[in-house]
């Protein structure tokens, strides 16, 4: 596959730099695709963050089962410089975004509902034209192999996903090895994140 032909979609982009291993690939390529998140703050950091790059598209918008609007959890922004990252994500499962201040009662009041627009991956797909997908990177603090499913279900098949399963319950977890295999992917995880390579097959 030649570079110009690569197209990605990032699902969770943040603002595009904190821990964010795909950005100097993106600057180094100049990659062509489309990064998504929901919190409007982060998304206009993530917006000046690739201000010089003409490739990419933009979409202010949580990855969900609807188009519409969709309530997420979301850390205060504190003077702790620990809450101060946290205040850079947001989880549709409020007891996702509540683990990751450490269950820790204290910090409870320090978590907010926001609502924020929502966007079924068909239709971001059909938004954009995308009917092939060289990369699907998702973050999405839970919700992740719900989108992977939802893609394989339309019969999009990105020859690379990375996605984090830190957060899936043990059934997602399960069903996610499955599926991947049953769909041609070979694949490895770590203790946070899966990544799957989509085998080459004629016809597929």
């Amino acid at each position: 596959m030649a570079i110009s032909d690569f197209v990605f979609v990032q699902i969770g982009a943040n603002n595009g730099v904190d821990e964010d291993p795909l950005r100097k690939h993106i600057l180094r390529w100049n990659l062509k695709g489309i990064l998504v998140e929901p919190l409007p703050d982060i998304y206009e950091e993530l917006i000046q963050n690739y201000k010089d790059q003409a490739q990419l598209h933009f979409e202010n918008a949580a990855v969900a089962g609807h188009d519409g609007k969709i309530s997420m959890w979301r850390h205060e922004t504190h003077d702790t410089l620990r809450l101060k990252a946290l205040s850079k994500t947001a989880s549709l499962h409020r007891e996702i975004a509540f683990k990751r201040l450490n269950t820790n009662p204290q910090f409870g009041d320090y978590l907010r509902e926001i609502v924020v627009t929502s966007i079924s991956l068909s239709s971001l797909f059909a938004k954009y034209g995308i009917s092939r997908l060289s990369l699907l990177f998702i973050d999405a603090e839970g919700y992740d192999w719900k989108i992977v499913r939802e893609a394989l279900s339309i019969g999009i098949k990105p020859s690379i996903i990375y996605f984090e399963h830190l957060n899936l319950e043990q059934g997602e977890k399960i069903e996610s090895r499955t599926r991947l295999l049953q769909n041609g992917y070979q694949y490895t995880e770590d203790s946070k994140d899966t990544l799957a390579v989509r085998k080459v097959i004629e016809g597929s």
